[in-house]
């Protein structure tokens, strides 16, 4: 049984290679992922999910909302002139939860970048 599993773990393991290297090769062909590939932090994969994601970013108003759509930024409400801040949810689209970690990675370039040091890349 251990071996079956074993197997199938190597199968697997060759499907992800084989999906990443699709995955990159749609990056190359992207105007959009290459330039995002271009900060610091953000590499093949992250710059490819980001816009198969979010396709259009014109239809957010600005970076808050579309902070908000991935979910890094509390949700508000408004009524009767007195704005409330709702909680981050944490329910929704799994897809988008990744970009958190992407974001924290990102923010992790920058300190390093201050720091002298190389960024990994995601």
């Amino acid at each position: 049984m251990i071996a079956r599993l074993t197997e199938h773990l190597k199968d697997l393991d060759i499907l992800v290679d084989e999906f990443e290297a699709k995955i990159k090769a749609w990056h190359r062909s992207s105007e959009l992922s290459m330039k995002l590939e271009k900060i610091p932090g953000i590499g093949p994969l992250g710059a490819s999910a980001l816009v198969a994601s979010i396709a259009d970013a014109n239809s957010f108003a600005n970076g808050r909302q579309l902070s908000a759509w991935l979910g890094l930024v509390p949700r508000q409400h408004s009524s009767g002139g007195k704005p409330a801040l709702l909680g981050i949810s944490k329910r929704g689209d799994v897809y988008r939860f990744e970009f958190t970690g992407l974001v924290r990675q990102l923010a992790r370039a920058r300190v390093a970048e201050w720091r002298g040091q190389a960024p990994s890349r995601f």
